[in-house]
């Protein structure tokens, strides 16, 4: 689905799950919970805490892709936030805007963070900035969106000299 990891990141996601034994995993930009889904099928002991918009509230800042995601998830019953992942006990639905949440209580606490929320330099900085704080020794960053469509996503990774996942459009960066 648009705006969503292929079939193949999620694997590549869970199996990094897997290998490394990951418990608590962070993700930015929940969608419809695809993604989060996927880390929780993984390893159903992890903690998966993801966090999005509340209410359908479209920020100062955004692309105008980012707001038409925004849009098709409070407009179309298809669409709606976490759905996929409703059930799962190792989920927890976090609100809130990336540029301003208080991340701190998950300061140097996560082993994994995924980050595919909004795709402008200043919220993949941002976001990119809290990450690396959240994240333990020993534990990683990953990025959705690392090619030329997302523009800003892809020159902000490139500069921090982070690696592409071959085959994904996920970058990756081991703490």
């Amino acid at each position: 689905m648009k705006g969503n990891i292929s079939p193949y990141e999620a694997e590549v996601m869970q199996g990094l799950i897997k290998q490394n034994d990951f418990k608590s995993i962070f993700e930015i930009g929940t969608f419809d919970g695809y993604s989060a889904l996927k880390m929780s099928e993984a390893d159903p002991d992890a903690t998966i805490y993801t966090l999005d918009l509340p209410n359908g509230t479209i920020p100062e800042g955004l692309r105008w892709d980012d707001k038409d995601n925004i849009r098709r998830l409070y407009t179309n019953n298809t669409y709606s936030l976490g759905r996929l992942f409703k059930g799962k006990k190792n989920v927890i639905q976090l609100y809130g805007n990336s540029m301003d949440f208080d991340f701190t209580p998950y300061f140097d606490k996560i082993n994994m963070v995924f980050i595919d929320g909004a795709h402008s330099w200043n919220y993949v900085r941002s976001d990119t900035s809290n990450a690396l704080k959240m994240v333990k020794a020993n534990g990683i960053v990953l990025w959705h969106d690392y090619y030329l469509l997302h523009p800003e996503v892809w020159f902000f990774l490139k500069r921090m000299g982070i690696r592409k996942i071959k085959g994904t459009n996920l970058g990756i960066f081991k703490k």
